[in-house]
């Protein structure tokens, strides 16, 4: 009975971590963020080096890209902000990659970022600081940690290292709950369930060799006792020969039979279990599907663009169903807004900013009567930020954009970017309309947007792009694309009949990515003047 339900527990195990895997890509919750950033700041006040690397500050460095490690930091000043830890003012400071660490006196390395064994191994008991890591391998960090599938904090302690650079940590810390100590218990406080099944169907599946085995010898057994029976008259010594062939014949039936009772059990809790993760899959494959077209009634249709521009093509490659990027166009008083804008993240979480922010645009030229791309951004920033001070949850997400105003009459295109540029051809040459280097959405050193004006009827095209193109990672060195093979892709195309541009942009592409996996939603628009 033990064993039936410890195999029972280990499939509604697996059917918990299958569902929450699929669940959880959709976003990072912010309880999720907020419980890393409390255990980060619990173990920042739990540790100390005997000197520091700066005399004026005790600074923590965040390493990584990702939304997550930026949201992680956004909160992390905010705790710090005021705060004195040895005496000294706190400062967050970001950094890239792990090369270029330099005097910190603590740094946080994110899950998202990718660590090479060689730069771990550089940095382990070597270095000036403090490391504290994210879900890597048991005993190869200073400081590491989880998150499990229940939302707990696991962490693991590395004090020989610690010791070897001066590091003193409060005794409350090293006894804390739930601090590991064996690479075992990280591995089942990480719940790796669907390996324990595993190993368990491969012990039924050697139980089961060995009672194809038993049945051989049964069957010999068999004729044994057969040869006996016909001497049993002659030779009574046999008797208790064959009884014990007889005992030994019963007690395998009986392993038989409950050993395929119990096979039968595992594979019927096994397919009950294979049908709720095809059940719960195809329960988000539906809703992604209906967000997805409920996300395309958003963007304007092809009739609508045909009829502001004779010669146009869009690119629209999502990374998952939905899409963060979306682009945008409106009519109003005579003249013609058309961007493509980038939001935070990508999937649902983008998707739904998608939403949020091309209702903003609509709103601010529609009801606003504004008109001016560079008021335009900024109104923009001012409404996201009241739209997100109604929630009790810290909002830091935004886009980027590039915005265009045409006004036929004056015969004026009019420019504005937050981070994202624009290029368009003038008598063969290619130009840039350059973006203010500042997102729609929180940002600390904030100037007005700045706008560019251009003779339409100069102009032979403009295209307008978000950053998933050039950031995608392909080629025989597994690199960027970048903006240089962007610009120099637009050249060799710009006479080209707009289907043919679209074409060779989009086999670009496919090209490029070669095997590598699609690691931003992508958008491209062209529009042809001449």
């Amino acid at each position: 009975m033990k064993k039936n339900y410890w195999l029972n527990s280990r499939f509604l195990l697996l059917i918990s971590l299958l569902f929450f895997s699929i669940s959880s890509f959709s976003k990072v919750t912010e309880e999720n963020i907020k419980l890393k950033v409390d255990f980060i700041v619990e173990t920042i006040k739990s540790t100390s080096l005997v000197a520091n690397s700066s005399p004026s500050y005790f600074q923590i460095g965040v390493v990584g890209r990702g939304s997550e490690i930026r949201k992680i930091k956004a909160q992390l000043d905010n705790i710090f902000q005021g705060v004195k830890i040895q005496d000294k003012p706190v400062k967050v400071v970001s950094f890239s990659r792990i090369k270029s660490i330099a005097n910190v006196d603590f740094v946080i390395i994110s899950g998202e970022t990718k660590i090479k064994p060689n730069e771990l191994k550089a940095i382990i008991g070597n270095t000036d600081y403090i490391l504290l890591t994210e879900n890597l391998p048991f005993g190869s960090s200073e400081l590491n940690y989880a998150v499990t599938p229940n939302d707990k904090i696991i962490y693991q302690v590395n004090e020989k290292a610690l010791k070897k650079k001066g590091v003193k940590i409060k005794s409350q810390y090293l006894k804390g709950e739930n601090r590991v100590y064996n690479q075992k218990d990280w591995l089942i406080e990480l719940g790796e369930a669907q390996r324990i099944i595993r190993s368990q169907v491969k012990t039924i599946k050697q139980k089961k060799n060995i009672i194809k085995s038993t049945n051989v010898t049964i069957g010999k057994n068999k004729k044994v006792i057969n040869a006996q029976n016909k001497d049993l008259v002659i030779k009574d010594s046999t008797i208790n020969s064959q009884r014990n062939w007889l005992i030994l014949a019963i007690t395998s039936i009986i392993l038989i039979s409950s050993l395929s009772l119990l096979l039968l059990r595992s594979n019927k809790l096994r397919k009950v279990a294979i049908i709720e993760v095809e059940r719960k899959n195809k329960e988000i494959l539906d809703s992604l599907n209906y967000a997805k077209n409920i996300q395309k009634a958003i963007l304007p249709n092809d009739k609508e663009l045909t009829y502001i521009f004779d010669h146009h093509f869009i690119l629209f490659e999502p990374k998952d169903i939905v899409s963060g990027d979306f682009y945008w166009q409106e009519d109003n008083q005579g003249l013609s807004f058309f961007a493509v804008a980038d939001c935070t993240g990508h999937g649902v979480p983008g998707a739904l900013m998608s939403v949020i922010c091309s209702r903003l645009l609509t709103k601010i030229v529609k009801e606003y009567q504004i008109s001016n791309p560079a008021k335009i951004l900024d109104l923009a920033v001012k409404e996201l930020a009241i739209h997100f001070s109604k929630s009790d949850v810290i909002v830091n997400d935004g886009m980027d954009l590039s915005l265009i105003c045409i006004d036929k009459k004056s015969d004026r295109l009019y420019f504005s970017g937050a981070n994202n540029h624009a290029y368009y051809f003038s008598k063969g040459v290619l130009h840039t309309l350059k973006a203010d280097k500042q997102p729609i959405g929180t940002y600390d050193q904030r100037k007005p947007y700045t706008r560019s004006e251009v003779v339409l009827s100069e102009m032979e095209s403009i295209y307008l792009f978000s950053d998933g193109y050039p950031d995608q990672f392909g080629g025989e060195r597994n690199k960027k694309f970048s903006r240089k093979r962007f610009r120099n892709m637009l050249m060799t195309v710009q006479y080209k009949k707009v289907e043919e541009q679209q074409r060779i942009i989009k086999d670009t592409l496919s090209e490029w990515k070669l095997k590598e996996e699609q690691i931003d939603d992508i958008c491209v628009a062209g529009i042809i003047f001449k």
